[in-house]
Parts: structure tokens; C-alpha cells; sequence
């Protein structure tokens, strides 16, 4: 009987991967996978080539349990984003759903599965969340991050803003998953209910719709996000189940 351990698990798909040239794809792959092995370098955590499985135009990567789950968190998703970021004009597009999400894995000679390799492809290719990255059409990358793994990488430590992330229900295949969802440089990830039209925040200084939401405020207060330097304030508690910031209050529904 092979045994299961703990591991966190990354999962990186391309935005629209399908439209590409024959000519870009093999292009695509390998820049890809040279962005999140650098981002993952300078975040401190190793690649390692047998925890690694080929997805084709996309990285699913099993991390071992003993790798603090922050390292994976807000330095990881910075690289990672700053990287994309880096890009030059004329490259083959590349916009980002990155999955980090935790659990037991079965391994052996062919690969790895388990329900939690499971739930994180559910994660990556979930309908709201493809919507929420097209509803930012000038952000780099989307965010999803399990409940577990949210509280483990992006609230151990008392100079984390995790207040630009959105609490969800996804519906999967295995069934309901409550996930954190963030876009770099939004200060709220856009509104996406299912079934509906997509409606977004502010990207880069572009104003659009801003819905209120159900944002979950942490440590009073709400930012622009970690990449670029880039920060916003506003005041911000919770109070018997609603958020209430200086310009009002809405639910958490």
C-alpha cells in the first residue's frame, strides 16, 4: 500500500493557452516554467525536477510539507507577478491562475493523485475564477488560494495584508470549496457570481465598477497589493458579521 504525505501544491495555468501558435506554444512553456522557478528561488523554496509533473502549457508542482506554507505565499505570488510584469512588448501573451492549495498526496512511479490534487485542478480551471482574470483584462495573474493555505501562508505573520483577496465559494466537481481569491494590483479581486456578468475594480489606475462584496477586512485595513510597492489605506473593522470601512458597510454574503 504506497503511503500519502503533506504536501502544498502548486498549480499555474495560461490564460487562453489554446489561442497560441503552434510557434508560441513550446515558447509559452518555457518561459513559464523559467518564471516560476526563479520567483520560487527567490522566495526561498528549491525546484525540484521529481516533484514536477508536465501539464503541457501549464506547472503543477508538489512542495514538501516542511517548506513553511509562507514562503509560498506573499514573496512567491510578488516574484511571481513582478516577473510577469517584466515582460517585454512583442512576447507571447502570458496571463496567469495560480492555485496554492495543501493536503495529502499519493505518490508513485507514474505521478501523483489524491482528492486534493483533485479539488486544486478544480481550483485552476473553475469557471468564476477564469471569469474574474478576464474581468481584469490589464492585471497579470489571478490568485486562489484554499482556506487552509490562506490562513497558513498569508495571515502567520503581523505585516501580511491579506485584505486584497475576496472569500468564495467554488463549486467543484467534489464539491463546495471555500477559497481566497486575489488579483495583484486590484484592491478588490472583481465580483463574479455565477451565471452573471463580469464586473471589476480599479487596474492600474482604471477606474471601472466597483461593487461592494463580501471582502473579508484583516488587521484593519486595505491595500493595493504587495506587488510594485504600490498601497492604498482604508480603515476598516468587522462587526457583527459586515464589514464597515470609513465610506460604509456591506455584507459578507
Amino acid at each position: 500500500m504506497l503511503d500519502t504525505h503533506h504536501f502544498s501544491i502548486i498549480v499555474v495555468d495560461v490564460e487562453g493557452s489554446g489561442s497560441l501558435s503552434d510557434k508560441e506554444k513550446p515558447v509559452v512553456r518555457e518561459v513559464l516554467h523559467s518564471i516560476v522557478r526563479n520567483s520560487l528561488h527567490l522566495s526561498g523554496v528549491e525546484w525540484s525536477e521529481d516533484l514536477i509533473e508536465d501539464r503541457g502549457d501549464g506547472v503543477y508542482l508538489l512542495v514538501p510539507g516542511a517548506i513553511a506554507k509562507r514562503r509560498l505565499g506573499p514573496p512567491f505570488v510578488a516574484e511571481l507577478d513582478r516577473a510577469l510584469g517584466d515582460r517585454k512588448v512583442g512576447d507571447a501573451p502570458m496571463r496567469l491562475r495560480l492555485v496554492l492549495h495543501c493536503g495529502e498526496v499519493t505518490r508513485d512511479k507514474r505521478g501523483s493523485s489524491g482528492a486534493e490534487v483533485d479539488r486544486a485542478f478544480g481550483m485552476v480551471n473553475n469557471d468564476r475564477v477564469r471569469q474574474m482574470l478576464a474581468a481584469a483584462p490589464r492585471a497579470r495573474m489571478v490568485v486562489v488560494v484554499s482556506d487552509e493555505f490562506y490562513r497558513g501562508a498569508f495571515c502567520s505573520d503581523p505585516a501580511d495584508d491579506p485584505t486584497w483577496f475576496r472569500c468564495v465559494d467554488l463549486d467543484l466537481k467534489r464539491g463546495r470549496m471555500l477559497a481566497w481569491v486575489g488579483v495583484p494590483g486590484l484592491r478588490h479581486p472583481p465580483v463574479i457570481e455565477p451565471d452573471e456578468p463580469s464586473k471589476t475594480d480599479t487596474v492600474a489606475g482604471s477606474q471601472r465598477d466597483t461593487p461592494s462584496g463580501d471582502v473579508l477586512f484583516i488587521n484593519g485595513g486595505v491595500s493595493g497589493g504587495m506587488v510594485g510597492g504600490r498601497q492604498n489605506t482604508n480603515s476598516g473593522t468587522i462587526n457583527s458579521g459586515h464589514i464597515v470601512t470609513n465610506s460604509g458597510s456591506s455584507g459578507r454574503g
